[in-house]
Order: structure tokens, then sequence, then C-alpha cells
């Protein structure tokens, strides 16, 4: 884990947070290559970038709002404001609930397919999320919890240098290597499986029935990321609630899960349907 970076240029000591500077670098690949998918569906170049802003604006809004609401207690004895300037303070579902939202408005907006856009969005957000848990995991934030695992990574610089300071366990301890398991490394693995797997049913789709079905793409991703965050939940260290560790996130995965998969069957079964009735009129057709 590597919290800060130094550099020497001209005498000068410069040091670059690393978390800070994979958040820019997630949020820049993100919606460069939005930029990149709405300019290919025909939206002009300020439609694009206005779109692009107003999703990333909504992404970090709703991220905040979600986060604030599952930790009001501590936001509050803390005296954390709701919209603090700070590159932390964030659930992932609370952002892509609003850049959703924000991205069907716009879709309506530019006259654009809906589910077309979501297809061609599902990499970019995935590839951003991939860079922003590189940047947890060197800055030692969302670790897992402890283990004796071989598959494991040591806790985090400033939690070990708390207990070190600490004069109980110093005492009967020493100096102890606490290892944690990488729930970062895993999340981000998890981002890269799902860009393979989307990328690679959308070949097979086009393969088998000569075209692609729109929607499908988003549905699976959404589909197999909160079934990886389920499981990966189970291996997180949080500070969060009962009811929201045991609770609303369980809920809310499960939930994705189940109207992805039923998204996807109906769309499936109405291409299959769609395909069989075409089929049997041009059969038809052939024999007179």
């Amino acid at each position: 884990m590597l919290p800060e970076i130094s550099i020497s240029a001209m005498g000068t000591q410069i040091h670059i947070h690393t978390y800070n500077l994979f958040v820019w670098l997630s949020m820049a690949t993100g919606l460069a290559m939005a930029y990149v998918q709405l300019t290919r569906m025909g939206a002009g170049r300020r439609a694009a970038a206005m779109t692009c802003t107003l999703t990333g604006a909504s992404f970090l809004m709703g991220a905040r709002i979600l986060n604030y609401a599952i930790n009001y207690k501590k936001y509050t004895e803390a005296g954390i404001p709701l919209f603090i300037m700070k590159s932390g303070y964030f659930s992932l579902y609370g952002g892509m609930a609003a850049s959703f939202m924000a991205l069907y408005i716009s879709s309506r907006r530019l006259r654009k397919d809906f589910l077309e856009l979501m297809d061609r969005l599902t990499v970019p957000f995935l590839l951003s999320y991939f860079f922003m848990k590189i940047g947890c995991f060197l800055n030692g934030c969302c670790y897992g919890k402890m283990t004796k695992s071989s598959f494991s990574v040591p806790l985090p610089l400033r939690e070990q240098a708390a207990l070190d300071a600490s004069p109980i366990i110093s005492q009967f301890f020493g100096s102890p290597e606490i290892r944690v398991y990488p729930a970062q490394l895993m999340e981000a693995s998890a981002a890269i499986f799902i860009i393979a797997a989307v990328l690679l049913a959308g070949r097979l789709l086009e393969k088998k029935i000569k075209g692609n079905i729109k929607g499908a793409g988003f549905a699976l991703a959404a589909a197999l990321l909160s079934l990886f965050r389920l499981i990966i939940l189970q291996f997180r260290s949080t500070s969060y609630s009962h009811a929201v560790l045991n609770i609303f996130y369980p809920v809310l995965y499960i939930s994705v899960i189940a109207v992805s998969v039923a998204f996807l069957c109906s769309r499936l079964r109405l291409r299959n349907s769609d395909f069989l009735s075409h089929g049997y009129e041009d059969h038809s057709a052939d024999a007179h």
C-alpha cells in the first residue's frame, strides 16, 4: 500500500496522494470513454460533454447522499456536512442510481435509445471502477477483515501504527503484523472479470442470433457486479450498523440481481419469439 508518492523536482519535494490521483484517473477515464461512445451514437460534441458533466455530477451527488444516509449518526456526531469538498465518503450504488436517472433524462433529450446507451457505457464504468479500487488499495481504505490466511495483505500502515502505539498491545504482543483480506483487489479483479464476461457474451450473442439484445450487456454487468459485491461484503471490514451490513446491502444486491436476471430472461424470450416468428414467415414465403 502506498498512500503517498514523493517526487523531487528542481529541489522541491512534491507529495501526491495516490487516492486522489486514482479518483481523478477513474473519473477522467470513465468520462472520456463515455464522451467517445456518445459521439459515436450521433450526439454532438457539446451535447456529449454536457451529458458527461451531468452524469459525473449526479454520480458524486448520489454517492454522497447514500453514504450520508447510511452513516447519518456518524456524520452528525463528527460534524461532517453532507456536501463536503473531499474525495471520500461515497457509496457506489447511490452514485449508480443517480447517474442512471441522469442518463435516462439525457437519452430522452438526445433522442437516443436508453438501453443501447447503457450498454455502451458499461465497460467505461467498470474500467473507472477498477481504477477507483486500485486507488482504495494504495490508500489503505476499504480493506478486508483480519485473517491468518495466505490470501492476505498487511493492515494499512496507519492502523498498524495506532495499534503499535497502544501500551497494552505493545506490552503483550510487541509490534504485531496484522493481515487482512485484500477486499479492494477482489473488487478490482471482479471489474476486469465482468468486462471480459460482457464482451464475451456480446460476441456469443452476435454469433448465435446474428444481432444484439439491447440492454443485455448492462443487465449482465449489473447482476455480476451485485453478486460479487454481495460475496465480497462477507470479507470486508466495515463500520456499518447491523441493519446496513446485514439487511440493507444484501437486500439491495439481491434485488438488483433479481431484476437484472428477470430483464435478461424477458429480453431473450422476446428475441427468440421474434426470431421464430420471422423464421416461420420466411419459411412460409419459400414454400409458396
